[in-house]
């Protein structure tokens, strides 16, 4: 794959949003059903984020038709950086949807290939989202994620992916990229869709790190400052939530302040 537009100098964003953007959830909740919100594609999270005023950069590989085109062009009028999109030949235009309602158009591997972000691009927050069973993408976003935090980013991951993709895969493989990272958002419905359970991702994770779980009962978010829990003030677009904790991270400290202070304001989107 080729990108887009090569990047030119050094750039530093709020969020980098990086990892697998063939696929979305087409249903971010069902109709009359609250608090089942599975996921959100990679670009949509990138424009949530842009809309909450965050510098963004996009780094993902598309297709090379019209919806991929569509999908770039709707981030780039958002206001994110597209100039880490790569561009790879349209697969084959096969449309599956699952039980998630999630859509991938093709066959995943024609598009999902090793993730690359450009070595001129910093951010303060770097978002991995769009999980593939591919053990050359999942190492690739484990090098990401610690190449981030050795320049002092947070590593954000969000735990999500096509039940259609995962099936008959080892979700094993997830475990060393949910050990990179600083925060990890996931959902009960989410991490069956890959194969795991909330209790496998808390064991795979580091110790210090953050995890936000969801279900009928709102959202909570677990760390060493204790446990906050938002209940259904918290917002149950997936992509309005991800974006919201990582524009709360991506923000200086407040002082002295608790870090359970910080993550209300992370779990509590202001009002739109």
């Amino acid at each position: 794959m080729a990108l887009l537009r090569p990047p030119v100098g050094p750039k530093t964003f709020d969020v980098i949003c990086a990892g697998d953007g063939a696929w979305r959830a087409t249903l971010g909740r069902r109709e009359g059903v609250p608090g089942t919100a599975v996921s959100a594609g990679l670009v949509e999270i990138a424009c949530a984020l842009a809309r909450r005023g965050a510098r963004v950069g996009l780094a993902t590989g598309l297709a090379d038709d019209r919806e991929g085109r569509a999908l770039i062009r709707a981030a780039a009028d958002a206001g994110v950086d597209v100039d880490g999109v790569a561009l790879a030949p349209p697969p084959s235009g096969i449309v599956m949807v699952d039980a998630a309602g999630q859509t991938m158009v093709g066959e995943p591997t024609a598009v999902t290939r090793e993730l690359t972000i450009p070595d001129a691009w910093s951010s303060t927050v770097l978002l991995l989202a769009g999980l593939s069973p591919r053990v050359d993408s999942a190492a690739s976003l484990c090098r990401a994620a610690r190449r981030a935090r050795r320049g002092g980013a947070t590593v954000v991951l969000d735990v999500a992916g096509s039940a259609r993709r995962w099936w008959g895969h080892d979700p094993r493989s997830l475990a060393m990229v949910i050990r990179e990272a600083d925060v990890v958002r996931c959902t009960l419905m989410s991490v069956a869709v890959v194969g795991l359970d909330v209790a496998a991702v808390r064991r795979a994770m580091r110790p210090g790190a953050v995890l936000v779980t969801g279900d009928e009962s709102g959202t909570t978010a677990a760390g060493p400052f204790g446990e906050v829990h938002a209940g259904a003030r918290a917002s149950d677009d997936a992509a309005v939530l991800v974006a919201s904790i990582c524009v709360e991270l991506a923000r200086p400290a407040r002082g002295v302040e608790s870090g359970e202070a910080r993550w209300r304001r992370a779990l509590l989107p202001p009002p739109s």
